[in-house]
């Protein structure tokens, strides 16, 4: 039965590539495959029924006839279709499609589509396509599009995209896209987008983007509005927000930074992305009783700008304390909330200071008490179960250099 269904799929397309050589002869004004220059010669008829084509009620000449109503038991070829066209396994269409089509194989036309087109595994359109597109596999469209397209696995566009698009796997355009982008995958357009791109793994547009991209990585060339992800990446952007672990903007912010504070007397930060919120990977060292250790982070911030030389920063970071690399797998977590001045001395160099809220929540238990790091003081300390927690407030102060 498969080899059946597989040897009438492929004959159909044959007998498509065929009545195209004859129907378009190949000359400047018939080279490109979606467009009739004369439409002169197609009849119109109210309805036809064929079972394998040209076994049916137009016989040979269905590619020059076009129907309001069209029924094909295994597959057809008509010369369009203006109302409704049904088919078993595959309708193709030499002419623009206006109205509902459902093929249970796929639909196939070689001009334009306006309306409603379901194939239980593809649809596919040479021309423009409007309306609703909805395929258990793929929908293909050679030229610009509009309106609602529905997918298993994938939706192409070889032009521009105005609506929505919802594919399993994945959605590709080639022109600007104007509406909404929903994908399992991936979602890629190499012209602009104006809206929302969601997916399961990536967001590519290589153009400009206006509005929204959520995914696992996101990357643009140009960014007016929100990346959210775990990697962000876009080209020059004065209007991007991008939230996530890893983001990087060509023209955005970073900062390579050295400090020192009551409890590490010595720290780096890489801090990258955007003044408005930016990622923190924090690492320390120091030292209590003569006993070494180190510490690890990850934080998030925001700087506000009062003008070019003086801004003001927010900073809530969670750092992970290490005095036994092998063995340190106890809790024992520093969390600081930084308010930071930072003050300008050129255009890469800036030296900063402020105040630190500390929240130290630790299960190691050294010396017959908890905890592994040197604490000045405690404004607050309570004893858990398998734990404690202290706060106090710090300081911190350094040196900045952007690149």
């Amino acid at each position: 039965m498969k080899t059946l269904i597989t040897t009438i799929f492929f004959t159909s397309l044959t007998t498509l590539a065929i009545a195209q050589k004859d129907t378009f002869p190949d000359t400047p004004e018939n080279s490109k495959f979606s467009v009739r220059s004369e439409k002169d010669s197609t009849q119109n008829m109210p309805a036809q029924f064929s079972f394998f084509y040209p076994l049916g009620s137009n016989g040979i000449k269905s590619p020059q006839i076009e129907n309001n109503f069209s029924l094909n038991a295994l597959y057809g070829i008509n010369g369009g279709v203006e109302g409704a066209e049904i088919g078993g396994l595959v309708n193709i269409n030499q002419g623009t499609v206006n109205g509902i089509q459902i093929g249970g194989i796929a639909n196939i036309t070689t001009q334009s589509t306006n309306g409603t087109v379901i194939g239980g595994i593809a649809n596919i359109v040479a021309d423009s396509a409007k309306g609703i597109l909805i395929a258990g596999i793929s929908n293909v469209v050679g030229d610009s599009s509009a309106g609602f397209q529905i997918a298993g696995i994938s939706n192409t566009v070889n032009g521009t995209f105005d609506g929505g698009q919802i594919a399993g796997i994945g959605n590709l355009n080639n022109g600007q896209v104007d509406g909404f982008q929903l994908a399992g995958i991936s979602n890629v357009t190499n012209g602009n987008v104006n809206g929302v791109q969601l997916s399961g793994i990536a967001n590519i547009v290589n153009g400009e983007t206006t509005g929204a991209q959520i995914g696992f990585i996101n990357f643009s060339n140009r960014v007016n509005g929100v990346q959210l992800g775990f990697i962000n990446v876009s080209g020059e952007s004065e209007h991007v927000i991008p939230v996530g672990f890893l983001s990087l903007v060509k023209n955005g912010y970073h900062s390579l930074e050295f400090s020192t504070n009551e409890t590490f007397y010595g720290n780096m930060a890489v801090k990258l992305g955007v003044e408005k919120f930016y990622s923190s990977f924090r690492f320390g060292i120091g030292s209590d009783k003569g006993d070494s250790y180190l510490s690890y982070g990850y934080g998030l911030g925001t700087l506000i700008s009062f003008n070019e030389k003086n801004k003001l920063g927010l900073e809530l970071s969670a750092n992970h304390i290490v005095s036994d690399f092998w063995n340190n797998w106890e809790l024992d977590l520093l969390n600081r909330f930084e308010i930071t001045y930072q003050r300008s001395l050129g255009k890469h160099f800036t030296v900063f200071g402020g105040p630190a809220l500390n929240v130290y929540v630790t299960q190691t238990f050294n010396d017959g008490e908890y905890g592994t790091i040197h604490v000045p003081y405690t404004m607050y300390s309570e004893d858990w179960w398998d734990g404690n927690t202290s706060m106090w407030i710090g300081f911190h102060a350094g040196a900045a250099i952007r690149f």
